[in-house]
């Protein structure tokens, strides 16, 4: 467990930091779009 935590973290030094805020952006901007999905699936339901 503790070979593939620092493994892992090996791996995200490799990755630029743009990347990753990208990817950050990218999961939010997701989750804000199925927040917003179920809401209006809840008023519409209402």
């Amino acid at each position: 467990m503790v070979f593939f935590s620092s493994k892992t973290l090996h791996l995200y030094q490799k990755i630029p930091p743009e990347l990753l805020t990208y990817y950050l952006l990218l999961i939010t901007y997701y989750f804000k779009t199925c927040v917003n999905r179920l809401i209006q699936q809840t008023l519409i339901r209402c």
